[in-house]
């Protein structure tokens, strides 16, 4: 059995489906927009509404002068989601 921060075990099916998912926040504030990027472990389940939330408020507020991504909440998981909420601040090509 794995272990570490990046292992997860479930004794049923119950309690897998009961885990809350934490979804993105976006706050502008000033010139300044801010991201809280939480992990994702269901990227199947709640992976399109997470990376939408972040795409939203980034178009939303194209204006801003700057974009502050916070991790410290991001435990890690499916990392698809992730990568697709923040595409728009990416270069184009390969980023793995």
């Amino acid at each position: 059995m794995g272990g570490g921060k990046h292992s997860f075990f479930y004794a049923d099916k119950e309690n897998h489906d009961s885990i809350q998912q934490v979804m993105p926040v976006v706050e502008r504030k000033g010139d300044i927009l801010s991201i809280k990027l939480p992990g994702i472990a269901d990227g199947e389940k709640y992976g399109k509404e997470y990376a939408e939330i972040v795409l939203k408020g980034l178009k939303e507020n194209s204006d801003v002068k700057g974009v502050m991504i916070d991790l410290r909440s991001n435990n890690g998981g499916n990392m698809v989601p992730m990568i697709t909420a923040i595409s728009p601040l990416l270069p184009d090509g390969d980023i793995l």
